[in-house]
């Protein structure tokens, strides 16, 4: 077995539990037997039954995975316009490297993600000591075109990406 574990990463609450078991269970079945592997839920209100059900879930996708919850913290994220599903817990990834203070990198996967392989290959991509690799947006090209925020010049030129699949450097 590969002595560094993959690390992955998604969360969410009860309204988003199915779509967290999709993304567990179809990231956990591409990953072969012999690699080890770490999911890690960022937890944001689950409760017993429904972490029970994910580590059964896990389980039967991949023997030997093991599932990590992180609870998030409600006021870390109640300065935070909630989005579709009036949820915060979109916002929860901005915080995932205090949550996961053991960890050096990660894959994070948002919780309504469907994954169709292997993602063996993503973790051994080398991010040459990039903070994180993700893939631009194919609708929204430049962050001024999404940005609430007033952006420099240089900034404004800056090309938007998708963070809903993600390999980040967490240190």
């Amino acid at each position: 077995m590969n002595p560094h574990p993959i690390q992955l990463v998604t969360g969410g609450d009860l309204r988003f539990l199915a779509g967290i078991q999709v993304t567990v269970g179809s990231a956990l079945i591409g990953i072969p037997e012999n690699r080890s592997v770490v999911v890690h839920i960022l937890d944001g209100g689950l409760g017993k039954d429904a972490r029970k059900n994910l580590q059964e879930l896990s389980r039967r996708c991949h023997r030997d995975a093991k599932l990590d919850f992180h609870l998030v913290p409600e006021a870390s994220l109640e300065t935070f316009v909630p989005g579709p599903g009036n949820s915060r817990m979109y916002y929860a990834r901005i915080g995932m490297a205090s949550l996961l203070t053991d960890v050096q990198r990660v894959i994070y996967i948002d919780s309504d993600t469907l994954i169709l392989g292997d993602l063996s290959d993503l973790w051994e991509i080398d991010c040459n000591n990039s903070i994180a690799m993700a893939c631009e947006d194919r609708k929204v090209r430049r962050l001024a075109e999404d940005s609430p925020w007033l952006l420099t010049p240089e900034e404004e030129k800056l090309p938007y990406f998708n963070s809903g699949v993600m390999s980040v450097n967490l240190e």
